[in-house]
């Protein structure tokens, strides 16, 4: 029998270097609000967020594969990241994968350094993912 295809979940990644979740809530774009567990985007669709502290590698992974050449001041702030904002949402259509990207470019608005999908493998630098 046909089995029922598997749901498709977007993961991306954000580091960014807020010293307390308030000055990222505080940094976010205009109609953006943030809960313990959703990103609530201007729309009111909601994005599933959470956290996780910087780790020893991410930074070298961030600067080795980046699409685009990242700024200097992006470099800086993958270099001394404390935290990885993580968003999670629904896939498999244009619609959702424009959602995830308006939800990932509202926290690098806010301060994050780039954009990583944990689940398609690859990144860009912050600037060149907002074109």
């Amino acid at each position: 029998m046909n089995e029922p295809a598997a749901p498709i979940t977007i993961a991306l990644r954000i580091p960014g270097k807020w010293s307390h979740p308030s000055e990222l809530v505080q940094r976010l774009p205009d109609g953006c609000r943030l809960t313990a567990e959703a990103l609530l985007l201007p729309d009111t669709t909601q994005v599933a967020f959470g956290a996780m502290p910087a780790d020893d590698q991410f930074a070298q992974i961030f600067r080795s594969s980046c699409r685009q050449p990242a700024t200097e001041d992006e470099l800086a702030t993958v270099d001394s990241y404390t935290v990885n904002v993580i968003l999670r949402g629904p896939g498999g259509s244009m619609q959702a994968a424009r959602t995830m990207m308006q939800a990932a470019a509202a926290i690098v608005r806010a301060g994050g350094a780039g954009c990583s999908s944990t689940t398609a493998s690859w990144l860009t630098a912050g600037n060149a993912g907002l074109r």
